[in-house]
């Protein structure tokens, strides 16, 4: 018997609308490198610029299903219609990117938003509604890293280690952060103030919620100065 692979946006389902509207297939894009290159005249040699403002960068990915959608049996197209309605006006409502999970990748969510490309082809009281999803590059893990519990832990590729320290003074800290990409991390701090320096770049982080703080993928070395307990907040980021 084989798996039925759905998918959900806005807290929906295709059979949340109809029960008998499910996914046909889908095409899960791979985000394209950005490369920035030069060439020197009356040379072959070619020099890439593409990770010049830190990692390589990547283009939106698309992702693609086409969802069933079955009238009645009596060949009421009108039925057919009024469910078509539905499903793209579930599909279309945000003018933002929204979370998209898919059966196929559990553990992890797209960011993603319907925009253009989308088509409907009906067949007597059945049709076929494609809608393409325009998407962040990269696949989010929904459990923060550092995340020790054993039902949910990643056994195959996670990584274990902590997330939370008590700083005093001076300390030096290795964080692993196993994306593919540089990610925003958030930091709380307790106590405080304390100095973040990663790869030359320093943070000057008061008690409570600190944002945007920048992430290199890979191993991190962090000089931590202050007094107080310091909690780093990211999720993988994977293509």
């Amino acid at each position: 018997m084989s798996t039925f692979y759905d998918f959900r946006f806005l807290d929906k389902k295709p059979t949340d609308i109809d029960c008998l509207a499910h996914v046909k297939s889908r095409d899960v894009g791979i985000p394209e490198k950005v490369k920035l290159s030069e060439s020197i005249p009356f040379a072959n040699t070619t020099f890439d610029f593409s990770s010049i403002y830190g990692g390589q960068k990547y283009n939106e990915r698309t992702i693609k299903y086409v969802i069933n959608v079955v009238g009645t049996d009596t060949g009421d197209q009108a039925a057919v219609h009024r469910i078509k309605t539905q499903l793209i006006n579930w599909l279309m409502e945000p003018n933002t990117k929204q979370p998209l999970y898919d059966d196929k990748y559990p553990g992890y969510y797209f960011l993603a938003e319907v925009q253009s490309d989308n088509s409907f082809e009906e067949d007597s009281y059945t049709g076929e509604l494609t809608v393409s999803f325009k998407c962040y590059p990269f696949m989010i893990k929904e459990q923060a890293e550092g995340d020790d519990n054993w039902d949910s832990f990643d056994f195959d590729s996670g990584v274990a280690q902590s997330v939370d320290y008590a700083i005093s003074n001076s300390q030096n800290i290795v964080l692993i952060n196993p994306s593919i990409t540089s990610v925003s991390c958030t930091v709380t701090i307790t106590g405080g103030p304390i100095s973040l320096a990663i790869d030359g770049v320093k943070y000057e982080l008061s008690a409570g919620t600190n944002t945007d703080i920048v992430l290199p993928n890979g191993n991190v070395n962090l000089l931590v100065s202050g007094t107080g307990t310091i909690h780093f907040d990211w999720h993988r980021e994977v293509i």
